[in-house]
Protein backbone atom coordinates (compact mmCIF):
# COMPACT_ATOMS: atom_id res chain seq x y z
CA UNK A 1 0.00 0.00 0.00
CA UNK A 2 2.84 2.40 -0.12
CA UNK A 3 2.10 3.73 -3.92
CA UNK A 4 -1.36 4.27 -2.56
CA UNK A 5 -0.29 5.56 0.96
CA UNK A 6 2.25 8.07 -1.02
CA UNK A 7 -0.13 9.45 -3.50
CA UNK A 8 -2.52 10.07 -1.15
CA UNK A 9 -0.31 12.44 0.65
CA UNK A 10 1.24 14.02 -2.70
CA UNK A 11 -2.29 14.34 -3.71
CA UNK A 12 -3.45 16.57 -0.15
CA UNK A 13 -0.39 18.72 -0.43
CA UNK A 14 -1.37 19.43 -4.43
CA UNK A 15 -4.75 20.38 -3.47
CA UNK A 16 -2.84 22.42 -0.75
CA UNK A 17 -1.23 24.54 -2.63
CA UNK A 18 -3.66 24.90 -5.45
CA UNK A 19 -6.06 26.16 -3.21
CA UNK A 20 -3.81 27.75 -0.70
CA UNK A 21 -5.58 25.99 2.17
CA UNK A 22 -2.80 25.54 4.88
CA UNK A 23 -5.08 23.35 7.65
CA UNK A 24 -7.82 20.54 7.49
CA UNK A 25 -10.25 19.55 9.65
CA UNK A 26 -12.07 16.29 10.26
CA UNK A 27 -14.73 14.38 13.09
CA UNK A 28 -12.44 12.16 14.68
CA UNK A 29 -15.05 9.58 15.35
CA UNK A 30 -13.25 6.04 16.33
CA UNK A 31 -13.65 4.58 13.21
CA UNK A 32 -11.09 3.07 10.61
CA UNK A 33 -11.65 5.58 7.80
CA UNK A 34 -11.22 8.88 9.94
CA UNK A 35 -8.40 7.23 11.75
CA UNK A 36 -6.85 7.09 8.13
CA UNK A 37 -7.74 10.32 6.83
CA UNK A 38 -5.75 11.67 10.40
CA UNK A 39 -2.87 10.05 9.93
CA UNK A 40 -2.95 11.05 5.96
CA UNK A 41 -3.58 14.32 6.82
CA UNK A 42 -1.14 14.92 9.37
CA UNK A 43 1.93 13.48 6.95
CA UNK A 44 0.89 15.99 4.36
CA UNK A 45 0.49 19.17 5.87
CA UNK A 46 2.37 18.68 9.39
CA UNK A 47 1.04 17.75 12.44
CA UNK A 48 0.11 21.51 13.89
CA UNK A 49 -2.12 21.99 10.94
CA UNK A 50 -4.66 19.54 11.32
CA UNK A 51 -7.36 20.00 13.85
CA UNK A 52 -9.90 16.91 14.82
CA UNK A 53 -13.06 16.97 16.76
CA UNK A 54 -14.61 14.05 18.08
CA UNK A 55 -18.39 15.00 18.42
CA UNK A 56 -20.20 11.91 20.32
CA UNK A 57 -23.61 11.16 21.53
CA UNK A 58 -24.77 8.59 23.54
CA UNK A 59 -24.92 6.00 20.80
CA UNK A 60 -20.57 6.13 20.65
CA UNK A 61 -18.71 3.73 22.78
CA UNK A 62 -16.57 4.92 25.82
CA UNK A 63 -13.76 3.40 23.54
CA UNK A 64 -14.23 5.11 20.31
CA UNK A 65 -13.70 8.09 22.43
CA UNK A 66 -10.63 6.92 24.00
CA UNK A 67 -9.07 5.26 20.72
CA UNK A 68 -9.84 9.25 18.47
CA UNK A 69 -7.97 10.66 21.86
CA UNK A 70 -5.02 7.88 21.52
CA UNK A 71 -4.91 8.33 17.71
CA UNK A 72 -4.68 12.14 18.01
CA UNK A 73 -2.03 11.93 20.82
CA UNK A 74 0.24 9.66 18.60
CA UNK A 75 -0.33 12.23 15.76
CA UNK A 76 0.34 14.96 17.65
CA UNK A 77 -3.08 16.97 15.98
CA UNK A 78 -5.19 19.48 17.85
CA UNK A 79 -7.90 17.63 19.21
CA UNK A 80 -10.98 18.62 20.87
CA UNK A 81 -14.17 16.80 21.97
CA UNK A 82 -17.63 18.65 21.01
CA UNK A 83 -20.31 16.52 22.76
CA UNK A 84 -23.82 17.50 20.23
CA UNK A 85 -26.02 15.41 22.64
CA UNK A 86 -27.93 18.96 23.84
CA UNK A 87 -28.20 19.75 19.78
CA UNK A 88 -29.53 16.40 18.94
CA UNK A 89 -31.82 16.20 21.33
CA UNK A 90 -32.97 19.78 21.14
CA UNK A 91 -33.66 18.79 17.57
CA UNK A 92 -35.24 16.02 17.77
CA UNK A 93 -38.30 17.51 20.42
CA UNK A 94 -38.23 20.65 18.28
CA UNK A 95 -39.45 18.78 14.92
CA UNK A 96 -41.61 16.68 16.97
CA UNK A 97 -43.61 19.92 17.68
CA UNK A 98 -44.46 19.51 13.64
CA UNK A 99 -47.03 16.93 12.71
CA UNK A 100 -44.50 14.44 12.84
CA UNK A 101 -44.96 13.43 16.63
CA UNK A 102 -43.01 9.96 16.34
CA UNK A 103 -39.28 10.13 14.36
CA UNK A 104 -38.98 7.34 12.22
CA UNK A 105 -35.19 5.69 13.41
CA UNK A 106 -33.58 6.87 9.70
CA UNK A 107 -35.07 10.59 10.71
CA UNK A 108 -33.05 10.27 14.16
CA UNK A 109 -30.02 8.74 12.90
CA UNK A 110 -29.58 11.04 10.14
CA UNK A 111 -29.95 14.00 12.83
CA UNK A 112 -26.79 12.90 14.17
CA UNK A 113 -24.32 13.61 11.17
CA UNK A 114 -26.01 16.68 9.92
CA UNK A 115 -25.16 17.92 13.04
CA UNK A 116 -21.73 16.95 12.83
CA UNK A 117 -20.94 19.10 9.73
CA UNK A 118 -22.31 22.03 11.10
CA UNK A 119 -20.03 21.97 14.40
CA UNK A 120 -16.85 20.96 11.19
CA UNK A 121 -17.90 23.75 9.23
CA UNK A 122 -17.92 26.06 12.28
CA UNK A 123 -14.01 24.76 13.13
CA UNK A 124 -13.51 25.27 9.48
CA UNK A 125 -14.59 29.06 9.78
CA UNK A 126 -12.58 29.59 13.19
CA UNK A 127 -9.28 27.59 11.56
CA UNK A 128 -9.41 28.89 8.66
CA UNK A 129 -9.22 25.32 7.26
CA UNK A 130 -10.98 23.06 5.08
CA UNK A 131 -13.25 20.00 6.12
CA UNK A 132 -11.88 16.14 4.88
CA UNK A 133 -14.67 14.01 3.92
CA UNK A 134 -14.00 11.01 5.38
CA UNK A 135 -16.38 8.28 2.78
CA UNK A 136 -14.85 5.55 0.95
CA UNK A 137 -15.47 3.89 -2.35
CA UNK A 138 -17.53 1.59 -0.94
CA UNK A 139 -19.57 3.89 0.99
CA UNK A 140 -20.54 5.93 -1.13
CA UNK A 141 -21.44 3.36 -3.74
CA UNK A 142 -23.84 2.06 -1.29
CA UNK A 143 -24.79 5.11 -0.15
CA UNK A 144 -24.26 4.33 3.42
CA UNK A 145 -24.01 7.64 4.46
CA UNK A 146 -25.64 10.72 5.24
CA UNK A 147 -26.38 13.37 2.50
CA UNK A 148 -25.55 17.04 4.00
CA UNK A 149 -23.47 15.29 7.17
CA UNK A 150 -20.85 12.97 6.30
CA UNK A 151 -20.64 13.26 2.86
CA UNK A 152 -19.62 17.45 3.33
CA UNK A 153 -16.04 17.99 2.55
CA UNK A 154 -13.65 19.99 0.03
CA UNK A 155 -12.30 16.72 -0.73
CA UNK A 156 -12.34 13.39 0.38
CA UNK A 157 -9.22 11.48 0.58
CA UNK A 158 -10.56 8.00 0.20
CA UNK A 159 -13.15 8.26 -2.16
CA UNK A 160 -11.26 6.03 -4.33
CA UNK A 161 -10.40 3.40 -2.52
CA UNK A 162 -12.74 0.43 -1.14
CA UNK A 163 -13.37 -0.09 2.65
CA UNK A 164 -11.28 -3.24 2.00
CA UNK A 165 -8.34 -1.29 0.64
CA UNK A 166 -8.68 1.40 3.62
CA UNK A 167 -8.23 -1.84 6.40
CA UNK A 168 -4.73 -2.08 4.06
CA UNK A 169 -3.88 1.40 4.38
CA UNK A 170 -4.24 1.36 8.03
CA UNK A 171 -2.06 -1.96 8.40
CA UNK A 172 0.55 -0.37 6.16
CA UNK A 173 0.66 2.65 8.50
CA UNK A 174 0.80 0.11 12.10
CA UNK A 175 4.02 -1.74 10.33
CA UNK A 176 6.83 -0.24 12.35
CA UNK A 177 4.60 0.85 15.46
CA UNK A 178 1.00 1.05 16.35
CA UNK A 179 -0.06 4.61 15.52
CA UNK A 180 -3.93 4.35 14.45
CA UNK A 181 -5.00 1.96 17.92
CA UNK A 182 -5.72 -1.78 17.38
CA UNK A 183 -9.18 -1.52 18.45
CA UNK A 184 -9.81 1.24 15.70
CA UNK A 185 -9.02 -1.46 13.27
CA UNK A 186 -10.59 -4.62 14.84
CA UNK A 187 -13.49 -3.51 15.78
CA UNK A 188 -16.80 -4.12 13.46
CA UNK A 189 -17.48 -1.17 11.44
CA UNK A 190 -20.39 0.99 12.76
CA UNK A 191 -21.86 4.62 12.04
CA UNK A 192 -22.99 4.44 16.04
CA UNK A 193 -26.07 6.19 15.37
CA UNK A 194 -28.20 3.90 17.22
CA UNK A 195 -27.38 1.20 20.15
CA UNK A 196 -25.74 -2.12 18.84
CA UNK A 197 -25.49 -0.92 15.13
CA UNK A 198 -23.24 -2.12 12.90
CA UNK A 199 -22.65 -1.71 9.27
CA UNK A 200 -23.30 -4.83 8.45
CA UNK A 201 -26.95 -4.80 9.18
CA UNK A 202 -27.89 -2.71 6.71
CA UNK A 203 -24.88 -3.80 4.01
CA UNK A 204 -23.69 -6.98 3.27
CA UNK A 205 -19.81 -7.53 4.79
CA UNK A 206 -17.24 -5.34 2.97
CA UNK A 207 -15.62 -8.02 1.78
CA UNK A 208 -18.51 -9.32 0.05
CA UNK A 209 -19.64 -5.43 -1.21
CA UNK A 210 -16.13 -5.35 -2.55
CA UNK A 211 -15.65 -8.62 -4.50
CA UNK A 212 -19.33 -7.23 -5.94
CA UNK A 213 -18.02 -3.84 -6.83
CA UNK A 214 -14.84 -5.05 -8.47
CA UNK A 215 -16.32 -7.90 -10.47
CA UNK A 216 -19.05 -5.81 -11.87
CA UNK A 217 -17.88 -2.32 -11.70
CA UNK A 218 -14.02 -2.83 -12.39
CA UNK A 219 -14.12 -5.75 -14.19
CA UNK A 220 -17.46 -5.46 -16.35
CA UNK A 221 -18.76 -8.81 -15.76
CA UNK A 222 -22.21 -9.66 -15.38
CA UNK A 223 -24.07 -10.29 -12.62
CA UNK A 224 -24.69 -14.11 -13.37
CA UNK A 225 -20.75 -13.98 -13.80
CA UNK A 226 -20.06 -12.44 -10.40
CA UNK A 227 -22.75 -14.81 -8.67
CA UNK A 228 -20.33 -17.75 -10.07
CA UNK A 229 -16.80 -16.59 -9.29
CA UNK A 230 -17.63 -14.73 -6.25
CA UNK A 231 -19.96 -17.84 -4.64
CA UNK A 232 -22.52 -14.94 -3.81
CA UNK A 233 -26.22 -15.08 -4.32
CA UNK A 234 -27.68 -13.67 -7.44
CA UNK A 235 -30.38 -11.71 -4.79
CA UNK A 236 -27.58 -10.38 -2.72
CA UNK A 237 -25.66 -9.44 -5.82
CA UNK A 238 -29.08 -7.75 -7.63
CA UNK A 239 -29.69 -5.72 -4.37
CA UNK A 240 -26.08 -4.47 -4.08
CA UNK A 241 -26.29 -3.02 -7.75
CA UNK A 242 -30.07 -1.91 -7.14
CA UNK A 243 -29.13 0.20 -4.02
CA UNK A 244 -25.80 1.81 -6.22
CA UNK A 245 -28.50 3.24 -8.76
CA UNK A 246 -30.91 4.03 -6.14
CA UNK A 247 -28.34 6.49 -4.77
CA UNK A 248 -26.44 7.75 -7.39
CA UNK A 249 -27.75 10.97 -6.44
CA UNK A 250 -25.78 10.75 -3.17
CA UNK A 251 -22.50 10.02 -5.24
CA UNK A 252 -23.31 12.97 -7.29
CA UNK A 253 -23.60 15.51 -4.03
CA UNK A 254 -20.82 14.00 -1.95
CA UNK A 255 -17.59 15.50 -1.56
CA UNK A 256 -14.84 15.47 -4.26
CA UNK A 257 -12.63 12.48 -4.81
CA UNK A 258 -8.63 13.25 -4.22
CA UNK A 259 -7.54 11.68 -7.44
CA UNK A 260 -5.19 8.91 -6.69
CA UNK A 261 -6.08 6.53 -9.54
Amino acid sequence: MKPVHDKIIKELRAFAKETGVKKFVLGLSGGLDSAVVAVLAARAVGHKNVYAAALPTKYNAAQSLTSAKKLAKNLGINFDVINISPVFESAKEEFKKSKFKKLKPLTEQNFQPRIRAMMLMALSAETGGVVLCCANKSEIYAGYSTLYGDTCGAVAPLAQLYKTEVYELAEYINKDKEIIPSFIITRPPSAELAAGQKDSDDIPEYAILDGIYRSIIDKGLTEKETAKKTGVSIKIIKDVMARKKRNAFKCAQSAPPLRIK
